[in-house]
């Protein structure tokens, strides 16, 4: 909270911000809040991108395939989306300490002339408490995804029975190191006085997500002429710093176990089925967390069960 109070009305020190207000602790007239936050609900945003793959395939054998392929980066710019941003909680958990502070200096002063000095301080300020601290904005992001090398081998033991591995580097740490949101568009006076803009309010997000590096393994068998089983094993690097980990990106699963099946219904159709288990992974914040004082010492953790079903159309 950026924006400069009235010197007249609080001056402990020249130019003292909300934060600065919010912050101090009380003895110094302050309201003692380590943090400050307030919920933006985003949505709607939309996002263009083109991402490109190249590969070569090597067959030095009848058994052994070699493979490897690269993907590019893709730069995704969100834009035209919605942000609901509400600060009425904070307004009036703030608004209630300034009245127990009066009350408290002043034993003899009654609830209802607290809230009159306190509604008288914060005009003051430049706050119009009759507008509320609740705004919708335009929002923007701006992240991407990551580029990645990948090499491969198969190899078919059998007529029926094939095994393959890979190993894919992906490249979190340069697409995922910090995303920029913009809200912009405000109008509530309130917010824009606090926060010392005219309506944008840019937040780089922190990220810093680490390179990884994903190992697969599987098996293909014909069980039949008309029905073949798979199954594997993947392990990945969990990309997530400590400092940065949060609810809403946990990405921090390491082990998967895969199965599936086509089932040959024509002559040119398939039918494909699979199911991926990733097994639950806990991660705790440390002490103190980038994202916010909320988030310290938290534990965030993940476990997905996917389903995939396709058809297939064999051109021949």
């Amino acid at each position: 909270m950026k924006g400069v109070i009235n010197p007249r009305v609080i001056n402990p020190q020249t130019g003292m911000t909300f934060g600065d207000l919010f912050s101090a602790p009380a003895e110094m007239g302050g309201l003692n809040y380590s943090e400050v936050v307030a919920s933006a609900n985003m949505q709607s945003l939309k996002a263009f991108g083109l991402n490109g793959k190249i590969g070569v395939a090597y067959k030095p054998t009848d058994k052994l395939s070699i493979g490897i392929d690269y993907s590019n980066p893709v730069n995704l710019n969100y834009k035209n989306g919605t942000a609901n941003m509400d600060m009425t909680y904070q307004m009036n958990n703030g608004f209630g300490k300034v009245v127990t502070m009066l009350m408290q200096a002043e034993p003899e002063m009654t609830q209802q002339e607290a809230v009159q000095q306190a509604m008288q301080m914060f005009s003051g300020m430049g706050i119009d408490l009759t507008k509320g601290a609740a705004d919708k904005y335009d929002a923007q992001a701006k992240f991407g995804l990551p580029q990645s090398l990948a090499f491969g081998l198969s190899y078919a033991a059998t007529k029926k029975l094939r095994v393959a591995i890979d190993g894919e580097w992906i490249n979190w740490e340069k697409a995922f190191d910090q995303m920029d949101i913009t809200l912009a568009g405000g109008t509530n006076p309130n917010i824009n006085k606090m926060m010392g803009t005219e309506g944008t309010i840019a937040m780089p997000f922190p990220m810093y997500w680490k390179n990884t590096m994903v190992i697969r393994t599987g098996a293909e068998y014909d069980a039949t002429k008309k029905l073949t089983l798979r199954a594997g094993y993947v392990y990945g690097d969990n990309p997530v710093p400590s400092n940065t980990i949060f609810p809403v990106f946990p990405a921090v699963v390491k082990h998967h176990i895969t199965a599936g099946a086509s089932v040959k219904v024509a002559k040119a159709w398939m039918i494909n089925a699979a199911y991926e288990y990733a097994f639950r992974n806990n991660q705790k914040a440390t002490t103190v967390s980038y994202i916010g004082k909320e988030y310290n010492s938290s534990t965030s953790g993940l476990a997905n069960n996917i389903f995939h079903v396709s058809v297939s159309w064999l051109l021949k």
